[in-house]
């Protein structure tokens, strides 16, 4: 009987070729040396084959047993990307412009005690005509 195949016509990410590509290494490896690990220590086995760590191994098992109760059709969870925030680079303001943000900032602590917020920096800002 053949093994199932799993994503058939699926792309494999760089990630996913890397670890194939180890464990056919180990598994060359102990095709020409014999076995270096016994069988019966599965865990180490899968570490040494997938070069993946322990904490991974751990909680892709975790993440196994939940699959297991929910049933055959969720998939494994990955971590989602953060988000790039954008910087405002300070290259586009001159020594100028920045000297003179920094004053109205200190304006509003110093001289109208206020805390500055993003509006009122802009406002006065304008009011200049910095920008």
């Amino acid at each position: 009987m053949a093994p199932k195949k799993l994503g058939r016509g699926r792309v494999l990410h760089s990630q996913s070729c890397e670890i194939v590509n180890n464990i056919i290494q180990f598994m060359k490896k102990e095709a020409e040396e014999g076995i270096s690990i016994p069988l019966t220590y599965y865990r180490d086995r899968v570490l040494a084959a997938t070069g993946v760590s322990k904490n991974t191994y751990q909680r892709i098992c975790k993440e196994s047993k939940k699959k297991d109760l929910q049933g055959p059709s969720t998939s494994f969870q990955i971590p989602k990307k953060r988000k790039n925030m954008k910087k405002w680079k300070l290259n586009s303001f001159t020594p100028h412009q920045i000297k003179s943000i920094r004053e109205i900032i200190y304006n509003f602590y110093m001289m109208e005690k206020k805390l500055p917020t993003i509006k009122g920096i802009r406002q006065k800002i304008l009011d200049r005509g910095l920008l």
